[in-house]
């Protein structure tokens, strides 16, 4: 080999690793690049409106954020406590998934919503589970099904117009209240 074809050729492995190092850099996880939808609604925010069959599809990927972004863009991110909250919006319906702060999956469901904030807004202090079971028997009560008292004792609801209202319960008595954007 000549020393044109060799000088050639180093040259050429160089510019190939340089751009494949400087792309994996460079690529990254889409939650560094991401701009938080943090105190908007969700449907300030997408411009998407899932069918059913595609909200439950969605729920069933178990992937990575970067490969749910590729196939079904990310319109709504929230960062919470420890994780970020991905929604997607249906026709009265939400899927939601759950991502740890280095956009691994964590879990996923679709939720139907049937009720306007304004109907958990007559939610107290001091209600019986109950009462808020009569008011909203689709709600998530994954606690009653978990044979352990030891548990958190939450329910989870989705109103349509973009809420997830978070009730604490001590003794089967509201305890706490909370409401936040989807």
């Amino acid at each position: 080999m000549t020393l044109i074809k060799k000088l050639f050729f180093f040259a050429a492995v160089v510019v190939i690793m340089a751009e494949t190092l400087t792309s994996c850099i460079n690529r990254g996880n889409i939650l560094n690049n991401m701009e938080l939808s943090e105190n908007t609604n969700i449907f300030e925010t997408v411009t998407t409106v899932y069918s059913e069959s595609q909200l439950r599809d969605l729920s069933t990927l178990n992937c990575s954020i970067d490969e749910l972004n590729s196939r079904f863009p990310v319109e709504c991110i929230k960062k919470t406590d420890n994780h970020y909250r991905v929604s997607y919006v249906g026709e009265n319906m939400f899927t939601v998934i759950l991502f740890d702060e280095n956009g691994k999956w964590i879990m996923a469901n679709t939720y139907k919503a049937y009720l306007p904030l304004s109907d958990y807004k007559t939610i107290r202090k001091g209600q019986s589970l109950d009462e808020v079971m009569e008011k909203d028997p689709n709600g998530e009560y994954l606690f009653l099904f978990t044979g352990r008292d030891d548990s958190p004792r939450i329910s989870c609801h989705y109103s349509v117009d973009g809420y997830l209202i978070t009730i604490k319960y001590i003794s089967n008595v509201v305890d706490e209240i909370q409401i936040e954007l989807l």
